[in-house]
């Protein structure tokens, strides 16, 4: 997210705040999008490669179907809040051909 804030000089000392704009980046919009996200069940994580198996549904953004698979798990990711058999909400993106990464992760709402 991006904040701009216009400021004018005012009387004496003072300034004051004449404007302020917020736009979202595109990171927050994906986010934001809820065909981005995808059901999913996270069945183990092994920490030391920053990976973890899912058993997810299909993958709209990235035209993948449903199927059980390891990803790698994006650095800004806390791999010590993960759980296995955690019904989760992931977001995954692929940076290069090939590579599958979780960029984003939930609790699974409840319905």
């Amino acid at each position: 997210m991006t904040l701009e804030v216009e400021v004018s000089k005012g009387d004496g000392p003072m300034y004051e705040i004449t404007d302020i704009k917020i736009a979202a980046s595109e990171m927050d919009q994906a986010i934001a999008d809820p065909a981005k996200w995808t059901n999913a069940i996270l069945n183990n994580i092994d920490v030391e490669k920053r990976t973890a198996n899912f058993k997810h549904q299909a993958l709209k953004n990235i035209g993948m179907m449903a199927m059980t698979m390891d990803f790698t798990i994006a650095p800004s990711i806390d791999l010590s809040t993960l759980t296995a058999g955690s019904e989760v909400q992931i977001i995954v993106e692929m940076p290069s051909e090939g590579v599958f990464e979780v960029t984003h992760i939930r609790p699974k709402p409840v319905e």
